[in-house]
């Protein structure tokens, strides 16, 4: 089709396949994907496309990975009685699975539903090295980097504001979808506005960005939390 300019986002299904399954074994070798990577950016730049990489983001990052003291404000009980209650371990990651299953105050949590915080390390270091292999990649093929890993640890670490709103990466926080694995729409604005912003102190262009306040007030992911809207004061 002869792009004049092509994303390349790869890489992330299988890590999160590999994290919600508690299998970091099943994500690919390092030199295995390096190869595969590298023939595709290659691919695109014979055929003269701008290509722009993106870094896979750690699903550990996710809402769908939550610390318990996160699901403990959610359903309004001590995280210390819900530890004892289930075993859940210091460091330990729950999915929404577990969410449910303690709101409905059963017995115990389905099978799956908590990451161990050894499995939880392994996959981030496994990211972390395909990461590597990316960004070398893309030095070899001229292609530009988008690092949608820092992004997702951006927001867990300080959440994404949207007009006078402060989304969070809890689940139900407004930044991901009720999977809690995928952005919702404004997110998804913000890591377009960065592409964006990329492009123009790259290219010298002058691409508009997207307003985020336009954004939330119709993302579903932003409707469904169940607190009251954190106003951001300045």
């Amino acid at each position: 089709m002869n792009p004049t300019l092509a994303l390349v986002e790869l890489g992330y299904t299988e890590a999160l396949e590999a994290a919600v399954n508690g299998d970091p074994g099943s994500m690919p070798s390092p030199a295995a994907f390096h190869t595969d990577y590298a023939k595709a950016l290659a691919a695109l730049r014979f055929n003269y496309s701008h290509v722009i990489a993106t870094t896979i983001p750690d699903p550990t990052d996710t809402a769908y990975f939550s610390p318990l003291a996160s699901f403990a404000q959610l359903l309004g009980k001590p995280a210390g009685d819900l530890a004892s209650r289930y075993g859940i371990q210091e460091g330990d990651l729950l999915s929404p699975q577990a969410f449910f299953a303690m709101g409905a105050d059963s017995p115990a949590l389905p099978a799956g539903s908590v990451t161990s915080a050894v499995t939880a390390a392994d996959i981030r270091n496994r990211v972390r090295a395909l990461n590597a292999e990316i960004a070398a990649a893309a030095k070899d093929a001229d292609a530009i980097v988008y690092d949608m890993n820092g992004f997702f640890t951006r927001i867990r670490t300080s959440g994404l504001v949207a007009g006078n709103l402060r989304l969070t990466a809890d689940y139900l926080g407004g930044v991901y979808t009720l999977s809690g694995s995928f952005p919702g729409m404004t997110a998804h604005a913000q890591i377009a506005n960065e592409i964006l912003a990329l492009l123009n102190q790259t290219y010298n262009s002058k691409f508009q960005l997207v307003d985020l306040s336009k954004v939330a007030p119709n993302d579903p992911a932003v409707r469904v939390r169940p607190f009251l809207p954190q106003v951001v004061t300045k």
